[in-house]
């Protein structure tokens, strides 16, 4: 009997994606694999899910654009330049600053 046409693709090819994501990560950010810092690996994993959410918004926002959907690679962009700030460490607190500081507000060091 053949069971694999009832198996998901996902589930096929998770062991290559999962190959390709292992080699990926030590080609692109190798001090994860080797990192003692523990704060130094968690700076380079934010590194790489940086590339990671790049990577994912240039695919959705081209696959959205060929299908027309201009308001969906609007959105997706945003959103994308969103986690892009959240895994940038200082970025949102400088940005809560500037806030504050345009409303007229002590911004505080």
């Amino acid at each position: 009997m053949r069971f694999n046409r009832y198996i998901p693709l996902l589930v096929r090819l998770g062991p290559l994606l999962l190959a390709i994501l292992a080699f990926a990560g030590s080609v692109l950010a190798p001090n994860i694999a080797y990192a003692y810092d523990l704060k130094a690996g968690a700076q380079n994993l934010l590194d790489l899910a940086k590339i990671a959410v790049m990577i994912g918004i240039l695919i959705g926002a081209m696959l959205a654009y060929f299908k027309s959907q201009v308001a969906t690679m609007i959105v997706i962009i945003i959103v994308g330049a969103v986690l892009i700030a959240i895994t940038t460490p200082g970025l949102l607190d400088s940005v809560g600053k500037a806030i504050v500081a345009l409303f007229g507000g002590s911004s505080g060091t």
